[in-house]
């Protein structure tokens, strides 16, 4: 979905042959349902073929590492449901090959140790993290609370996000010390995840003074799961359109019927559509642009709502076998799920990009005439919209349709409403470029 390079497109060759072989459907789903769950039967396979050196530099000894790599491998782990630490190894890679602790690197590319992110604390990726990092006798200890991070459980290393001395600051600790108390839950998707508290925890100092840094691995985050919901999502498309062109009804198959051709079409947009966030989100990030965290901020929580509204339509076009265990379908209704509710709330990643004021470009090459258009969308829809149906997004409340009315209003008085409407007819003849402008904000 997302290999760009011959490269990557035998990477994701290889790795779809061997999950296929590895982690079709059933066998993932008597592994993850056994009375001991067995989360890590793919680690060492996936190493052996290289896949998790693909998640890092050449310079540390991987064969990748870029965002279009990772968001390459994530597409598949979505396809396959795969539930080993692929996304938190490839955001440890990173920092850690920054930071210059290359003896690690080595042992998570051979599949010898595992590494996740510690970071978050509650719905806002991008708030400040509480966990406090203090200077004792000349070393670095640890304290405070990480909640549900996934893989946690099987985690030996731990890179930790904190505050040392009033600015955020990255170390990295080893997981089975004192002072780490784990609290490990199974997840919905069938995968684990722990709150994690640490009481004064011996640590290594891999950065201080490090938001920017912070905020890139954010994005990386971001970026994988995105890609990993595009993948999900074009499965969950491939299965259900199958289904419906297998199943009858009055003597003819589920997919000749009109309504549910147009519920088909709008699912296959949504999927397309999550597709092209997420791999404009990796290559603004491989191109260090200045928008990239927001822009992968505002893809995840535009791909969160396409996300649910199409694995919800994929359940409800099996029937009543969209919710039993023995289908795929539901396995990716509760990945999706799982996906949606890490990396942080889709409130909260708006409001950080409402918050920054910055233009999110859609193309490297947009034009200056589209650039001021989006601008002024930006600046209408921040100033117009009323505060209580802002405060209803905001909160995840509903939109009713006295809501939906009083925007309307407000459109047809500015002239944009029915933009996709020729100008002949009404509407505001808006070209794709306009519209997506208008969409994105």
């Amino acid at each position: 979905m997302f290999e760009t390079t011959e490269t990557q497109k035998m990477m994701v060759d290889m790795a779809d042959h061997l999950l296929a072989k590895e982690n079709d459907f059933e066998t993932r789903r008597h592994r993850l349902t056994a009375a001991g769950p067995d989360r890590f039967a793919l680690w060492q396979r996936l190493a052996e073929q290289g896949l998790v050196g693909a998640l890092a530099g050449e310079a540390v000894g991987g064969f990748g590492g870029s965002a279009r790599d990772i968001a390459s491998l994530m597409a598949l782990a979505g396809k396959w449901l795969v539930v080993e630490p692929l996304l938190h190894s490839a955001i440890c890679l990173d920092v850690l090959a920054k930071t210059g602790r290359a003896d690690l690197i080595g042992n998570i590319i051979a599949g010898e140790a595992i590494a996740v992110f510690a970071h978050q604390e509650g719905s806002d990726p991008f708030a400040a993290p509480t966990c406090h990092f203090g200077e004792e006798y000349g070393g670095l200890t640890v304290s405070g609370t990480k909640t549900l991070v996934r893989h946690a459980d099987l985690a030996g290393w731990l890179v930790v996000s904190g505050i040392l001395n009033g600015t955020p600051a990255m170390a990295l600790l080893e997981a089975a010390q004192p002072g780490v108390g784990f609290e490990t839950t199974r997840l919905i998707d069938g995968s684990s995840a722990a709150t994690i508290r640490f009481s004064d925890v011996p640590a290594i100092l891999l950065a201080g003074n490090a938001a920017p840094l912070l905020a890139r691995l954010v994005a990386l985050h971001l970026i994988g799961l995105c890609s990993e919901a595009a993948g999900t999502l074009r499965a969950a498309c491939d299965e259900t359109f199958a289904y419906l062109a297998m199943r009858k009804q009055f003597g003819a198959p589920l997919a000749s019927f009109q309504a549910l051709q147009h519920r088909a079409a709008d699912m296959h947009i949504g999927a397309e559509e999550a597709r092209v966030l997420a791999a404009r989100a990796a290559d603004l990030f491989d191109a260090k642009s200045e928008t990239a965290v927001l822009f992968a901020a505002a893809a995840k929580a535009r791909i969160n709502d396409i996300a649910r509204k199409v694995a919800n339509d994929a359940v409800q076009l099996h029937g009543g076998m969209g919710v039993s265990d023995e289908l795929a379908i539901s396995h990716r209704f509760h990945r999706i799920a799982a996906i949606r509710a890490e990396g942080g709330a889709a409130e909260d990643l708006r409001a950080h990009v409402a918050a920054s004021g910055l233009p999110l470009p859609l193309t490297e090459c947009e034009t200056d005439e589209i650039a001021a258009f989006r601008r002024e969308v930006s600046d209408f829809t921040r100033s117009a919209l009323p505060a209580s149906i802002a405060a209803k997004g905001r909160y995840g409340l509903e939109i009713t349709k006295q809501d939906y009315v009083a925007w309307q209003q407000i459109l047809r008085e500015k002239g944009w409403f029915a933009s996709a409407w020729p100008a002949a007819h009404g509407g505001a003849g808006w070209d794709n470029e306009r519209q997506c402008c208008r969409k994105l904000h």
